[in-house]
């Protein structure tokens, strides 16, 4: 008798459940990917589209879109742009720098707008013509985030506006703005 007690007892306390009457936690996420549209600019030497932007000696860049999954933030549409662009192998008459020999380690973005980025990998300038095409690059994809109004882009530790400047004029505290942005002809 007494086991059928205990028998009875235990399975009315499992039937109970939870005796503190704590609810379950479920997990949630802050954000939820979404599609969204991302746009990459690649340079090129003659105008692809209207859209193409003349930069450098007498080259021009594109934008060109793709469908990615985002995380709905700002950070996370920028790392993702980044991420794309970083990663797309062109095809004529395109060409791109990066093909794979960047990661973006970390995107913040302030009340004010300003998008601190760090980036590592293998990174090489390679002369007047191509920095132009490598800066005008980078800034048009974080800048198609329009909470950002200026960029500091650190590439493996270096500001990427100071490792451009060959004035050496700019502080290691320089930053890409959208006013500075080329704009269609």
């Amino acid at each position: 008798m007494r086991t059928l007690i205990f028998v009875l007892l235990a399975f009315v306390l499992v039937a109970c459940g939870n005796a503190d009457d704590t609810p379950a936690v479920t997990p949630t996420t802050e954000a939820t990917a979404t599609p969204e549209t991302i746009t990459v600019w690649l340079p090129s030497d003659d105008a692809i589209s209207d859209e193409s932007i003349p930069i450098g000696c007498e080259t021009h860049i594109t934008p060109v879109e793709t469908e990615a999954f985002v995380q709905d933030t700002d950070e996370a549409t920028l790392t993702t742009a980044l991420e794309t662009l970083f990663s797309t192998m062109p095809q004529e008459p395109f060409r791109n720098y990066w093909e794979g020999a960047l990661t973006v380690e970390s995107v913040s973005i302030d009340d004010a707008g300003l998008a601190v980025i760090n980036i590592t990998g293998d990174f090489l300038l390679i002369g007047t013509c191509g920095d132009a095409e490598i800066s005008e690059q980078m800034a048009l994809t974080v800048f198609q985030v329009d909470a950002i109004q200026s960029a500091r882009i650190m590439v493996n530790g270096d500001n990427l506006v100071q490792m451009l400047d060959m004035s050496g004029q700019s502080s290691a505290d320089a930053v890409f703005t959208r006013d500075g942005l080329p704009t269609t002809p």
